[in-house]
């Protein structure tokens, strides 16, 4: 939950909670901003059988669900760039 938490912190403009999100995300999965920030990334080789929690594998399928919203939301790709 904690990854969607720092995008939707950041939307309702509760800049004061969005890092402490952001922290918890990183322990999560700390491979997500690797995969999220740039604009084009290689896909990785993905397993067919299950999902590496804290993975490159989740961390694609993160970006493929996710990047639209946090490039549609002003600000949002920078912030987590300078975060």
């Amino acid at each position: 939950m904690a990854r969607w938490a720092v995008l939707a912190r950041f939307r309702n403009g509760e800049l004061p909670q969005a890092p402490t999100a952001h922290k918890h995300a990183r322990r999560s999965c700390g491979k997500i901003e690797g995969y999220l920030l740039p604009a084009r990334k290689a896909r990785p080789k993905l397993s067919g059988y299950s999902i590496r929690v804290g993975g490159d594998d989740e961390a694609w399928l993160y970006r493929e669900s996710r990047r639209s919203a946090w490039a549609a939301t002003p600000g949002a790709l920078a912030w987590l760039k300078s975060a």
